[in-house]
């Protein structure tokens, strides 16, 4: 009875984390998908008021939301090894994945067999 309540504490633990990885990656195509509409539409200001030949001020807020944007898409690449963002059925094929223990060993996932192992210990 013991094994199967750290079963499902397990299972429970690793759709947590399956459900924390997909919305790493939400958040992380909205922060994309934001950074290139700003961009577009400050680039389009410049063409309208200095047109072609001016200073291209709009180089700035691009580099500097572009480094940060990238810097979020390596972070979510070296945690999580898959980029594409999701619903439910997101959530399920991440969670099934990381039951078959497909995805790398990370932090969390050793903790989680840590919890576990602790946990039949006791």
């Amino acid at each position: 009875m013991s094994n199967y309540n750290a079963t499902t504490e397990a299972d429970s633990k690793l759709m947590k984390l399956a459900k924390k990885r997909v919305r790493a990656k939400r958040e992380f195509v909205w922060n994309l998908a934001c950074y290139v509409l700003v961009n577009t539409f400050l680039v389009l200001i410049y063409f309208i008021t200095d047109g072609p030949f001016g200073y291209f001020w709009p180089i700035w807020p691009i580099m500097g939301w572009g480094l940060g944007v990238a810097l979020h898409g390596v972070s979510v690449i070296l945690t999580l090894s898959d980029t594409a963002a999701g619903s439910e059925d997101r959530v399920l094929e991440e969670y099934n994945k990381l039951k078959r223990g497909e995805m790398e060993n990370t932090d969390e996932l050793a903790s989680l067999v840590k919890d576990v192992e602790d946990d039949r210990s006791n």
